[in-house]
């Protein structure tokens, strides 16, 4: 089953002026069946390219392109902009180089902040599961300026986490991050599609953290390229 069916997509940015983000780009994420692992996809390119276009378009922030963006069999090219607020909540969710944290909330506040946006409720045996998951447990009450770069990351992957959508749409969210804990936060997404039955499209530049997601997908100006 394609939890994520991407077809013939072209995105022209100024249109006076224009330029072809995207070229007739399709793109398929399969959803595992029982007991079967989600697809990891990782998006691969140069800076420019149009990953992070596509990303936008997948996640339903982009909604100005050309073609079908199918995500759970519902086309959300089309949807009023109400209807579209409401899928994309329930669907998707993002992780960001830039991580989108506020400093003024506990690590524990930040994680909880989709779901309480959602109007989730997280009970404690939920949360301190994913704390302790992400090596968190002991920085709960900890501000964000409190914690290393990595930490903050692992936070804005827990956050996804909880917010229980299907898709993560992790846009170059190891790109300011060391070998070591680009290496962790790859692992931690990995395994999402093992344990939590996750879809996840991931953009790098890294090519070692690409070779080892279930495919590789090229894109090179605007145009998708399978390897």
């Amino acid at each position: 089953m394609n939890i994520i069916e991407v077809r013939n997509v072209t995105k022209v940015y100024n249109k006076k002026n224009p330029f072809v983000a995207l070229k007739n780009v399709s793109l398929n994420a399969k959803k595992g069946e029982f007991l079967t692992e989600n697809e990891f996809v990782t998006l691969l390119g140069p800076s420019g390219c149009g990953k992070t276009t596509l990303l936008n378009i997948i996640g339903g922030i982009d909604t100005d392109y050309e073609g079908m963006n199918k995500i759970k069999g519902i086309n959300y090219h089309g949807l009023s902009d109400k209807e579209l607020a409401s899928k994309r909540r329930e669907d998707v969710s993002f992780i960001f180089q830039s991580f989108h944290l506020m400093p003024s909330l506990t690590v524990e506040e930040n994680i909880c902040l989709s779901a309480k946006i959602k109007k989730y409720k997280v009970n404690r045996f939920e949360l301190n599961d994913v704390l302790s998951q992400f090596g968190l447990m002991e920085k709960r009450k900890s501000f964000i300026d409190e914690l290393s770069r990595g930490q903050q990351q692992r936070v804005a992957i827990a956050r996804s986490l909880l917010s229980r959508t299907d898709i993560i749409l992790a846009d170059e969210p190891t790109g300011n991050l060391d070998s070591k804990n680009a290496q962790l936060v790859f692992d931690i997404l990995k395994s999402l599609t093992r344990e939590k039955q996750k879809t996840v499209i991931f953009i790098t530049h890294n090519m070692e953290l690409a070779k080892q997601s279930d495919r590789i997908v090229q894109i090179r100006d605007g145009v998708l390229y399978e390897t």
